[in-house]
Formats: structure tokens, sequence, C-alpha cells
């Protein structure tokens, strides 16, 4: 995905989360990992800031994150947050090329349901002819 900071444009991928990073993110947010993934998903912008910490990171920047906190490395929050838009907009788009999924066409199930009991005037456990805890002469 690309993401806009500051007028320039980074390639983010989201999916990537080496540990050191996400030790690294834990240190500067000074919250769990899993915090700043909800917290950013909430739309905080301290997590925000993280992020922008994180991308330039991975850019071979080395901005400190009290920096961006106080305004010396700043961005605009609005572009970042509209390039992210647009890149999920593009990532939900259908295939323009209209090449089928490679698991299969469109409207094919993956998978089987489970089959249900058929014709069974009892459903399970409630046959009469077995009663727990009681027993017949």
């Amino acid at each position: 995905m690309k993401i806009v900071l500051g007028g320039e444009s980074f390639d983010y991928d989201g999916t990537k989360a080496p540990m050191s990073e996400a030790l690294a993110i834990e240190r500067v947010y000074e919250r769990r990992y899993a915090e700043w993934q909800s917290d950013l998903a909430a739309g905080s912008a301290k997590a925000m800031c993280v992020l922008a910490w994180l991308i330039w990171r991975r850019d071979g920047r080395e901005v400190p994150f009290e920096d961006i906190l106080d305004g010396k490395a700043d961005f605009d929050l609005a572009e970042m947050l509209e390039s992210m838009a647009e890149a999920q907009e593009a990532a939900a788009a259908p295939d323009p090329t209209g090449t089928p999924d490679p698991a299969g066409t469109p409207g094919t199930g993956t998978s089987t349901s489970a089959s249900s009991p058929s014709g069974s005037a009892s459903g399970r456990g409630k046959s009469g002819s077995s009663r727990s805890g009681t027993s017949r002469p």
C-alpha cells in the first residue's frame, strides 16, 4: 500500500510485523503492540504518529519519535489518511483484467456444508428407547 507522508509516497506492507518492530513500537508507544493496532484502527492521532515513525524507519530514516510528537518532523494527517483510504479502496476493487480468482470461479464455494440428518423422526439423543439414569424391568 502507498502512504503519503509530507508529500512523499512510501510503500507500506501492513501485513509484515517482525518481532523487532513490534517491540520497537511498544517501546515508543508505551503500550502493547495489540493496543497500538486497535488504536490505529480507531483513528488515534498518536497511533498514526507511530505509523509514520515506522514507515520512515523502514525507509531508513531515523526520525526520533519525540520529534514527531513535538512537531519537528511534521506531516499532514489528512493527506496520510486519504492515501490510506485510497489504498484500501484499490485493494477492495475487483480485478480490472477480469482474471478469475485462482481459488475458484465466482460463486463456487471452496467447501461443502455438513449434511443434516435425513428422514429421522427424532433428533439426536431424543429417542424414547434410551433414557439416562433410569432402567426398565
